[in-house]
């Protein structure tokens, strides 16, 4: 009985709800889309992730048509704005936050919306930076810049000193290259210096400009005092992060990597209390550095392999494609032209249905073929797997492999370096250093790493390093790196334990390639699978091993 009474309250509780929430809704309606603007600030004031705010702020982008006078236009650009702003900071969706730019932008640029098309700049500005520093697209991040500057020229061309300062803010947050002098327009008398944000701006310029002369206790005391300048009262701990990161890149200039190590250090565990994951790739990925200048292997490996699962988790939690390669003006166009999609959907439907007969007739046969060629494939795969970890055991006698088939081409190894000062005696004193260096992956997992550094790590000079290396191992320097990073990408993907959080993309950097298009092609060709094969084998094995251990 009572849980009757309970379980109808709640109903009649949500009823009073649904029906206060629509009555909300249908006032909101009726307002004035300028007053529903100003409403809408007002709740995003209040908080980024407010639904109120996303309500207003939709109602007035929703009321937009071609033909709609000017004022009432530019009051839907301002509220797409600002919703795309929600979007970035609130609910994290930047593809969404991107398509309500965009269309915004149309409308400005088509307007003549001058003061719109400043503040957009801005915005678009920001939601580049974001995905290109957390995703390493450098595409993305000269967008950034170049739309910082176009907003910092329209706000000092139109008077608007506010986003003026702000503009500059996030381009020198950016980059730090730009020439000062370009930028004195921060200092210009009417702007007021007790505003937030030129405190903030005169500050971070005199921070930059005491760095460039060398300065740096002066600028670590601007750069510290930077979130003091700031009245935010959203996530007040970005721009402590941000200037502790700025302070450790004083040190890392100086080549102090012990101090820039404390600071980053600070930084992250500031963004791990405040679960910004997007501050702790960003520190990580300079942690890394870190480490590898101060020779801490062991520490880089495991930034490193936290860097990777921050990085995987936040792609998979905001869904996200490359911006770069989604034409969001299409579509919009598409939207528009829904009628046409929808005759076209229609047509499409008629002939799967039509294909779909034809496909039951042949989807057995098909299955079968496919079912016996897995099976083939399946065995080749295993056989080719199970011979790599056998290779991978046996070092050594690969080195007596090598040494045989080196015997047998050496005239034609003589002949190409007739000229070369070498004895025998140096040339195996130098392969012994070489592949002491070669064994070690710290070094040959550096994406730098190169036939100058083997020189100069084995005491000798790249002709000598070269000469040994086709005369010993048959191959060049090129090849042998390549084939010794494949190896320890072996090795990584059988190590669960240890690697198992790394994506295959993770495994491809971690050991130093570039572009995981070479890396795969350099995996097929040297074991005979791709990596992702090679990772199914590993784990079946692995899988079988666990069972045999239970039973």
């Amino acid at each position: 009985m009572h849980n009757r009474i309970f379980i109808l309250s709640l109903l009649v509780v949500q009823s009073c709800v649904t029906t206060a929430t629509l009555s909300i809704k249908n006032n909101w309606n009726d307002m004035s889309s300028e007053a529903l603007l100003r409403r809408g600030r007002a709740f995003a004031a209040k908080n980024l992730k407010s639904d109120s705010a996303m309500m207003c702020l939709t109602i007035v982008s929703n009321r937009y048509y071609d033909g709609m006078n000017a004022r009432e236009m530019e009051i839907c650009a301002y509220a797409m704005s600002d919703l795309a702003c929600l979007y970035t900071y609130g609910k994290l969706d930047y593809p969404q936050a991107y398509r309500y730019l965009i269309k915004a932008q149309t409308i400005a640029e088509d307007n003549g919306f001058e003061r719109v098309s400043a503040i957009i700049d801005n915005n678009l500005g920001n939601l580049y930076a974001i995905y290109g520093n957390q995703f390493d697209r450098s595409g993305m991040k000269k967008k950034a810049l170049a739309l910082y500057r176009s907003s910092y020229r329209k706000a000092e061309q139109i008077g608007y000193d506010e986003l003026q300062l702000s503009a500059f803010t996030n381009l020198f947050g950016e980059d730090n290259n730009f020439p000062l002098k370009d930028f004195r327009g921060i200092f210009k008398t009417d702007i007021s210096p007790n505003t937030s944000y030129a405190r903030h701006a005169r500050t971070l310029y005199k921070a930059i400009e005491a760095q460039r002369r060398g300065d740096y206790i002066r600028a670590r005391t601007c750069f510290l005092h930077l979130p003091k300048t700031i009245d935010t009262r959203y996530a007040p701990e970005s721009y402590i992060i941000g200037a502790y990161m700025r302070v450790a890149n004083t040190y890392h200039i100086e080549g102090n990597h012990r101090e820039a190590t404390t600071w980053l250090l600070k930084a992250r565990q500031l963004a791990v209390e405040t679960s910004d994951i997007v501050s702790q790739i960003a520190v990580s990925r300079k942690l890394i550095d870190e480490y590898r200048h101060r020779n801490m292997a062991t520490a880089a490996d495991s930034c490193r392999m936290s860097y990777y699962t921050l990085k995987d988790s936040l792609s998979t939690a905001f869904g996200l494609n490359n911006i770069e390669e989604m034409d969001f003006r299409h579509d919009l166009q598409i939207a528009e032209d829904k009628s046409q999609q929808l005759m076209m959907e229609k047509r499409i439907h008629r002939i799967l249905i039509y294909m779909g007969l034809l496909f039951l007739v042949s989807a057995s046969v098909f299955m079968f073929i496919l079912v016996r060629k897995n099976r083939k494939l399946k065995s080749s795969n295993r056989k080719l797997y199970e011979n790599n970890l056998q290779l991978l055991k046996a070092d050594e006698e690969q080195k007596a492999l090598r040494k045989s088939y080196v015997a047998a081409d050496r005239t034609a190894d003589s002949k190409k370096y007739a000229s070369s000062n070498l004895t025998e005696e140096s040339k195996e004193q130098l392969f012994q250093n070489i592949q002491a260096i070669m064994d070690q992956s710290d070094w040959i997992c550096r994406k730098e790493f190169s036939l100058n550094q083997l020189a100069q790590l084995v005491g000798s000079n790249k002709t000598y390093v070269s000469q040994v290396i086709n005369e010993k191992y048959g191959v060049s320097f090129s090849i042998l790196l390549g084939n010794n990073r494949i190896k320890e990408a072996c090795r990584r993907i059988n190590d669960e334990e240890q690697y198992g959080q790394y994506t295959l993309e993770g495994i491809s950097e971690s050991v130093g390639f570039k572009s995981k298009a070479t890396f795969n092609s350099s995996f097929k060709r040297l074991i005979g699978l791709t990596p992702s094969e090679y990772q199914s084998m590993a784990r079946l094995r692995k899988a079988n091993q666990d069972r045999s251990d239970r039973g």
